[in-house]
């Protein structure tokens, strides 16, 4: 069984797609994962690199195709519904993890807080000339919540 799904929304992210999908297979875990790649009628290279990785990692990728546009949080629900492992993330495809554990960590986190629904760390953002900004926006809490609510 495999243990994390990794949903990746995607639209036109040719330019990004390739840089997220390095960042999971670079992960360095003990924990098995899926992807799912949920293309909301790209029109650029985006699927054709995506299935570039397929061929390189096989039986790791799904892509899930869409005929009209979803826009972001149907076309995320679509992949949440087929998902079937005890973890998931969602890792949008202009993002991408600088940590290798990041995987690692976010599972052993909540293995041991049970009473969180959602992990979280170390996000920057890149500015446009180069320089990381560490985000603080997102301090952690304890909340009464779940996935359903957060979309």
């Amino acid at each position: 069984m495999t243990d994390i799904t990794v949903i990746m929304p995607t639209w036109n992210k040719e330019r990004y797609i390739a840089e997220a999908l390095e960042s999971v297979f670079r992960q360095k875990t003990s924990r098995s994962f899926r992807i799912i790649v949920a293309d909301d009628c790209s029109t650029d290279r985006s699927l054709e690199i995506v299935a570039d990785y397929d061929r390189r990692h096989p039986g790791v990728i799904t892509v899930l195709r869409s005929e009209t546009n979803l826009k972001l949080f149907r076309n995320v629900r679509r992949a949440y519904a087929i998902t079937d492992t005890p973890y998931f993330c969602v890792l949008d495809p202009d993002d991408y993890w600088l940590d290798d554990l990041h995987l690692e960590k976010a599972v052993g986190f909540l293995e041991a807080h049970p009473g969180f629904t959602i992990y979280s760390a170390g996000i920057e953002r890149l500015e446009r000339d180069g320089s990381r900004v560490r985000c603080t926006e997102f301090p952690e809490t304890e909340a009464d919540s779940d996935f359903d609510d957060y979309l």
